[in-house]
């Protein structure tokens, strides 16, 4: 049965989409995963980030997208894209409407909406050993369906004083979940952006430290204009500059991850 795991944050830009495809990367261009094993990354948020990094254009996609699997109008296997190293689930526009079709659910039959990504993951779940979703820096029933699906979810932080704020709030999202779906899901933070020469660096870890307590993975992911490089050209890390820091640092953090 697949792993889920659930790349989510309050706050932008602290490298959720990047962390998405590198972490992907790891577990299939550096054979984590084992032999004939899949990975499946789902795109959850409205920009379509992760999908336009896989070199797919959002706006190009009138169907067939997340959008359709977590509002359960298409079923999950005819939403997945083929790619070379790994399967996508795309995302475009249409996908900001969910939390209110969510809500629409509801008012019409009690149905819970949030749900139903769950259920169309478990009907996948032997196809893949990995699943990695990337989320939306907003506080909504989108982010709410990705969390009740997971098995774990990876906090990425940017070693800065708002980034921390924003783990603190994630931190209480993800306990509110757990309360009121009765779910079960964990999750670890990490590192990104990290430069041990910035004093502001040095100080943030220690603040986060306080905060993440044992849940902060040891793995730091530091700045490598590598990774920047590789997403503008439509690759991870470890097809673009597999020697690089960048492909050492994440390695590195996707096999902590497996030894959870």
């Amino acid at each position: 049965m697949a792993t889920v795991y659930s790349l989510a944050s309050l706050k932008g830009g602290v490298s959720k989409t990047t962390a998405t495809i590198n972490i992907g990367g790891a577990f299939t261009t550096m054979g984590l995963a084992g032999a004939n094993k899949k990975v499946l990354l789902i795109d959850l948020d409205p920009s379509g980030n992760l999908t336009a990094n896989c070199g797919i254009n959002p706006a190009s996609l009138n169907k067939n997208t997340s959008y359709e699997v977590v509002v359960g109008t298409k079923a999950i296997k005819d939403c997945i894209i083929k790619l070379e190293h790994f399967d996508l689930i795309p995302a475009n526009a249409d996908l900001a409407n969910a939390p209110a079709d969510f809500l629409t659910m509801y008012n019409k039959s009690g149905k819970q909406g949030e749900k139903i990504l769950s259920q169309q993951l478990w009907d996948i779940g032997n196809d893949y050993d990995v699943i990695i979703q990337d989320n939306q820096p907003s506080w909504n029933k989108l982010l709410f369906s990705s969390l009740i699906s997971a098995d774990m979810v990876l906090v990425p932080v940017q070693p800065a004083f708002f980034s921390v704020i924003g783990l603190n709030e994630m931190i209480k999202t993800i306990k509110e979940v757990k309360e009121n779906f009765d779910n079960d899901v964990d999750y670890r933070v990490f590192l990104s952006m990290f430069d041990e020469r910035r004093v502001l660096d040095r100080e943030s870890l220690e603040i986060i430290k306080k905060e993440a307590g044992d849940r902060l993975l040891k793995t730091k992911i530091r700045n490598n204009i590598s990774v920047s490089e590789a997403s503008g050209n439509y690759q991870n890390i470890f097809q673009y500059a597999p020697q690089s820091i960048g492909a050492e640092d994440y390695l590195n953090l996707a096999k902590e991850i497996v030894g959870i």
